[in-house]
């Protein structure tokens, strides 16, 4: 086995550390020594486990005196553990304590499979999807058109934050395209955690996030910066005068370091992970979207499929045929076989102008994420009811709006809390074993 297998995931010696990483290990079928909980000297009485690291939550159970459970994770206020049955549980760090797992005990973790994580943050009416595997982490988009608040509010950098072990660097960072709603959180994602590649289609939109992303980018030498425009070597980009939050940025050149230009090959991602880029397309258009990267992530045995704003012609119902110039109706003509996924995160925020029922049946997926928001998009608020329908019909359907009324002013969520924003509280969690069936919920959290 590779020395550097956990190296990313590595956050330091202690015991609960060394047993969330080797949670990723491929399966030798022998006992680990790791951490347990168990109830504190505090608790009176049988602990109450939860279903989500929140008193709100639903009990799914109790852990009572003498009795110990595996620690998985820990997390602010709450400590997230595994039943008998395989099912997640969280419990209070208030009523419970870490202790050494008592020898020849059942509850010491084996070392299952290596598993893969999905995570589609809730960041307001926009889109950020995270995948990682023990080696590697990458960002897919993260932008929003209602929750823009950067530095340490900034909703995407505050959930990666709430993770463990805790991201300290990616791998990759790919960008579908430059509008707001896409792109508008990644500059301080850029900044703080050094993609060691950024991918971008190389389409130009002359608005502060977009700016402020390709600025982070050239700030770091070390980054390889992919697209769909030049091959490896330095582009000069002329950069007019802007006044961006406050920040009068004068009119200047802005170098960028090229690595290889992007292509349809496979691309590897780390162990048992690749991912392709099946439409790929940076020269001018009348639209951003349609400049979408199109990419397909084979984890293991499972394979996910990321669609940014990628349409299939105007606003219509699912069962019209895609346009032949739209990337949906591209893709059908040139990639029916590579479609194939499991997971969609669905196209255009669940918009009419994407998800056409011919698309979504070369696609095969039964599992479909639909990332979306309050703010209209011109006059319409996404998703569109039509598509929905129309993806219940294939399978279950997971959404990052559904509690965005109530989310605005709550001080249970992720970032800033009792904001008036959206956003925080609908992230959706998937969990990916290389080759066993993937389980997929709602990950309701505050940091």
């Amino acid at each position: 086995m590779p020395k550097n297998f956990v190296s990313l995931w590595m956050l330091s010696n202690s015991r609960s550390a060394i047993a969330v990483a080797l949670g990723f290990l491929v399966h030798i079928g022998v006992a680990t020594a790791s951490d347990c909980i168990a109830p504190s000297g505090s608790a009176v009485a049988a602990v109450t486990l939860r279903t989500s690291p929140t008193a709100k939550s639903t009990a799914n159970g109790k852990l009572e005196s003498g009795q110990t459970l595996p620690l998985i994770a820990s997390m602010p206020g709450w400590y997230e553990t595994q039943l008998a049955n395989g099912q997640t549980a969280f419990a209070s760090k208030r009523s419970t304590e870490v202790i050494a797992c008592p020898e020849g005990s059942a509850n010491v973790l084996t070392v299952p499979e290596v598993q893969y994580e999905l995570h589609a943050i809730d960041v307001g009416t926009g889109l950020s999807v995270l995948v990682r595997g023990p080696d590697f982490a990458l960002l897919y988009d993260a932008g929003s058109n209602d929750d823009m608040a950067r530095g340490d509010n900034n909703r995407t950098l505050a959930y990666l934050n709430t993770l463990q072990p805790p991201i300290q660097k990616l791998s990759h960072v790919i960008l579908s395209h430059p509008h707001r709603d896409h792109v508008e959180l990644l500059p301080d994602v850029v900044t703080r955690l050094k993609p060691s590649n950024v991918w971008n289609s190389g389409a130009y939109n002359d608005i502060c996030g977009y700016r402020n992303f390709l600025f982070a980018i050239a700030a770091d030498p070390s980054i390889q910066y992919h697209t769909a425009t030049q091959d490896e070597g330095n582009e000069s980009i002329e950069m007019a005068a802007k006044n961006c939050y406050g920040d009068k940025q004068p009119s200047q050149t802005l170098t960028l370091n090229h690595g290889k230009k992007i292509t349809n090959e496979k691309i590897s991602l780390g162990q048992g992970a690749s991912m392709t880029f099946l439409f790929v397309d940076g020269s001018p258009r009348s639209s951003l979207n349609e400049n979408s990267l199109a990419v397909r992530l084979d984890l293991g045995t499972h394979k996910i499929l990321l669609m940014g704003d990628a349409e299939a012609g105007g606003r219509n119902l699912p069962s019209t045929t895609p346009k032949e110039s739209s990337i949906e109706g591209k893709l059908l003509a040139c990639c029916t076989e590579e479609l194939k996924a499991d997971i969609l995160v669905v196209g255009h925020h669940g918009s009419k102008t994407s998800s056409r029922k011919k698309f979504l049946d070369a696609v095969g997926a039964k599992t479909f994420i639909v990332s979306a928001g309050p703010t209209k998009y011109a006059t319409v608020v996404l998703p569109d009811q039509e598509i929905i329908t129309e993806l219940e019909k294939l399978g279950q359907v997971f959404r990052t709006d559904l509690e965005d009324a109530s989310c605005l002013m709550s001080p249970d969520k992720v970032g800033a809390d009792s904001d008036g924003k959206p956003g925080g509280c609908d992230n959706v969690f998937v969990k990916i074993p290389v080759s066993k069936s993937i389980s997929i919920n709602y990950r309701r959290i505050s940091d």
